[in-house]
């Protein structure tokens, strides 16, 4: 597996791979439960686990799993009762903050990086996989259809 550096948060300059060990992430209930399937589907090595340390492993095949699911939500208020943060959040969050910090919107408008033109559009990393998001692309259209 490789990922972008940290200061390319347009993912268009080179790849590198993962440092050993763990990587923290925020991921959406949805992204949780789809990687075992990728995982099967795709052979992706790897586990999702619940903290940096220690085996517990976020997973929606056990009660176990399940309860580290639900131990793991982002609470918007962590003093107050779980106010999950939403999956739509961290995007509008990025995309609106200013340029100087990292965003890519200026007064209304999004900056070239993203237009049209800019190079998050024109360029793809040469390691993109395309062939397999096609055939899981392919999957999920199958499963459309499934009772």
């Amino acid at each position: 597996m490789a990922g972008f550096a940290p200061g390319d948060p347009a993912c268009t300059g080179p790849t590198g791979p993962l440092p050993p060990g763990r990587l923290r992430l925020a991921l959406d209930l949805d992204a949780v439960l789809g990687f075992e399937r990728i995982r099967a589907r795709f052979g992706v090595a790897g586990s999702l686990y619940q903290a940096a340390q220690g085996d517990a492993r976020l997973s929606g095949a056990s009660a176990d799993g399940l309860a580290a699911i639900l131990a793991s939500r982002i609470s918007l208020d962590p003093a107050g009762p779980c106010r999950e943060l939403k999956a739509w959040m961290a995007p509008l969050l990025y995309l609106t903050t200013p340029p100087e910090r990292g965003g890519h919107f200026v007064a209304g408008r999004i900056t070239g990086e993203y237009a049209a033109a800019g190079p998050a559009v024109r360029i793809r990393n040469a390691s993109y996989p395309l062939d397999r998001i096609a055939a899981l692309a392919a999957t999920l259209a199958g499963l459309d259809g499934a009772p």
